[in-house]
């Protein structure tokens, strides 16, 4: 959990600080993500400025953050002040339509209103963050700590899809 994240944090800016080169990989839209990153999971706002602006001085250039996670702005004010928004890969994360386990809860089974929802999450985090994009947005979840094990089922499946259609 997140002795787990904060230890990997840790141990990415040791690599970092002492001259380690972070490997990237090259998405399928030509972009090309470190592959590791500055986990923001725990955090509140203040400590993840902090941590994004002490990973960034040791030159980890990928920051992870979540609508869940609840410091966004925080991140965002991090990134903005680590200098030059291009040399920092910002991936945040929404959350799943059926999501009963933990906040944000919800219960969202139309595709249609899961596109919206996750729409509304989109731009809201956008905002939170101060920035005029993301590098990456992906879905947090449906995963087993929720209750979820192996693929979705065809409910799951269609809001999944609907969350990714045209954003």
């Amino acid at each position: 959990g997140f002795r787990l994240r904060a230890m990997s944090s840790i141990i990415a800016a040791l690599l970092v600080g002492v001259g380690a080169v972070v490997p990237s990989v090259r998405l399928l839209n030509g972009v090309e993500m470190p592959i590791m990153a500055l986990g923001t999971g725990g955090y509140d706002n203040d400590t993840a400025e902090d941590a994004v602006l002490k990973a960034s001085s040791l030159g980890l250039t990928h920051v992870h953050t979540a609508y869940d996670y609840y410091n966004l702005q925080g991140v965002g004010r991090g990134v903005l002040k680590a200098g030059d928004r291009g040399e920092i890969f910002v991936t945040a994360m929404t959350s799943p339509c059926i999501h009963p386990a933990a906040p944000p809860q919800r219960n969202v089974t139309d595709p249609e209103a899961c596109y919206n929802l996750t729409k509304k999450e989109l731009y809201e985090a956008l905002e939170s963050l101060g920035l005029e994009y993301v590098d990456l947005f992906l879905l947090h979840g449906p995963s087993e700590p929720f209750g979820y094990e192996g693929g979705c089922d065809e409910v799951v499946c269609a809001l999944n899809q609907a969350q990714y259609v045209d954003l």
